[in-house]
C-alpha cells in the first residue's frame, strides 16, 4: 500500500531535523574532545598525574562520543535521501493522477461527445 504523500514529508521533516541534531552534538563532542586534548597535552607538560588521568579519560570519552554520532549521521544520510526520493515519485505520481483526471474531464466535453452535444443544445 502507497505511503500518503503526507506522511512522506513529514518523514522528510522529522529525519532532517534527527540529522541536525546529531550534527550538533558531533560537533559539541568533537569540541569536547579537543578541549580535554588540550587539558591533557598541559598536565603532561606539568606532570600532574591528577589531572592526566582525568583529562585522558575525559579526551577518550568524548571522542569515543563523536565517533559514535559520526557514524550515525553518516548512516541517516541515506535515509534521509531515500525518503525525499521516495517523496518526490509520490508527488510525481500524484501530479501525474490529476493531470490525466483533468485531461479526460476537459477532453469528455468536446468534440461529438455527448457531454459536448448536451452544452450545444441547451438555451440558458
Amino acid at each position: 500500500m502507497p505511503v500518503p504523500c503526507s506522511l512522506l514529508s513529514e518523514g522528510v521533516s522529522h529525519s532532517r531535523v534527527a540529522q541536525e541534531i546529531a550534527q550538533r552534538d558531533y560537533a559539541k563532542a568533537q569540541a569536547e574532545a579537543d578541549k580535554w586534548e588540550q587539558e591533557y597535552q598541559l598536565a603532561l607538560k606539568g606532570s600532574n598525574q591528577d589531572l592526566i588521568s582525568q583529562a585522558k579519560f575525559q579526551k577518550e570519552r568524548y571522542q569515543a562520543i563523536a565517533s559514535r554520532l559520526k557514524k550515525l549521521v553518516g548512516e541517516q544520510q541515506p535515509q534521509v535521501d531515500a525518503i525525499k526520493s521516495s517523496l518526490k515519485s509520490w508527488e510525481q505520481k500524484v501530479s501525474e493522477a490529476q493531470n490525466k483526471v483533468l485531461s479526460s474531464k476537459g477532453a469528455s466535453c468536446f468534440g461529438g461527445s455527448p457531454c459536448a452535444k448536451a452544452h450545444a443544445t441547451r438555451t440558458d
